[in-house]
């Protein structure tokens, strides 16, 4: 393990406890006030109830018999990965979008513990500079973490919404709410889901115009290496889109995004 691996640890170490703790209170009001249609409330526990809506076109789990092994290695799952591309913010007024120009590099990948960790280069609007965040993320791997985030202000509620809102999800849906949380068929499955969690700002202070007290739902394609986030915090605006691709130097092309499916 490298030095500044290390480093990144450590710093992400100090600030996890104190973010959460701020994130979970703004949450809980925020979902109380405004209830998710259509999604029993928190304290029905009968989730194996929620309407199963499977689009043809994706992924069918017809035939496979359930297997909660975690998700096959990915080669875009890697220490040194790069993805480049942006986050869309939708603002409440009439405002136009603003799509934020970022570079993700992932800085190391634990996968036995489900673990990996990385940096974010966010090109704000009227920045004078980048800002560098460190973030830490969970993969989905049934034996660690599973689909039920149990953090961060997170509901059972509102964590099968913004699941959801992937389409590739639409297939391990009924299975998730079934298991509590872990999904029989992820090991083969044509994407992997994670959780990202931005610490710490690693070049800036916090009045940089950049929030971090929230996270990311990932979802990333093993063929493509593309990923879709959405990121969700009580305290800024509510639409946070991330689409990302990997980056190779000098391959052209590398930036392109295909269609994905947000519901």
């Amino acid at each position: 393990m490298s030095e500044s691996t290390i480093l990144l640890r450590n710093i992400l170490g100090g600030w996890r406890r104190s973010t959460e703790l701020a994130f979970e209170a703004a949450a809980i009001q925020h979902l109380r006030q405004h209830p998710c249609p259509g999604i029993p409330n928190e304290e029905d526990q009968s989730l194996g109830t929620f309407p199963v809506s499977v689009p043809g076109s994706l992924t069918s789990l017809d035939g496979k018999s359930e297997d909660y092994s975690p998700p096959a290695s990915c080669s875009y799952l890697k220490m040194g990965q790069t993805f480049e591309g942006t986050q869309r913010v939708s603002r409440l007024d009439s405002s136009p979008d603003e799509n934020w120009p970022v570079e993700i590099r992932i800085q190391d990948v634990n996968l036995e513990d489900g673990l990996l960790w990385g940096s974010s280069t966010w090109h704000l609007p009227n920045g004078k500079s980048p800002v560098i965040t460190a973030w830490e993320g969970e993969i989905i791997d049934n034996v660690n973490h599973n689909f039920v985030t149990s953090k961060w202000g997170a509901t059972q509620q509102s964590d099968m919404m913004f699941w959801s809102k992937f389409g590739q999800f639409g297939p391990l849906r009924h299975n998730v709410l079934q298991r509590r949380g872990r999904c029989g068929y992820l090991r083969d499955y044509s994407h992997i889901y994670m959780r990202w969690k931005e610490q710490c700002f690693l070049n800036t202070g916090e009045d940089c115009g950049l929030t971090i007290a929230g996270f990311y739902y990932i979802c990333m394609s093993r063929r493509t290496g593309e990923v879709h986030g959405i990121y969700v915090d009580p305290q800024s605006t509510p639409n946070h889109h991330l689409s990302l691709r990997p980056f190779t130097p000098g391959v052209a092309g590398s930036q392109t995004f295909s269609a994905f499916q947000y519901r």
